[in-house]
């Protein structure tokens, strides 16, 4: 639960700092968008590949 509750820390101050990227014009909209968002959909994937590896052949992966 505390790796949630810090996962969602910092996915929300990224969101702060490209909203105040957007604002100040160092970056386009959908450029901060797509970044902030991509990145917590890989951690998505990475957590939940690791949280699957049950069989042999994720664990080989997974060690890694």
């Amino acid at each position: 639960m505390l790796l949630a509750v810090l996962i969602y820390l910092v996915y929300s101050n990224c969101i702060s700092i490209t909203q105040a990227w957007v604002a100040q014009g160092r970056v386009g909209f959908h450029a901060a968008w797509w970044l902030v968002h991509v990145a917590m959909v890989l951690l998505l994937f990475v957590l939940f590949f690791r949280r699957l590896a049950v069989n042999r052949v994720f664990r080989a992966f997974a060690r890694r």
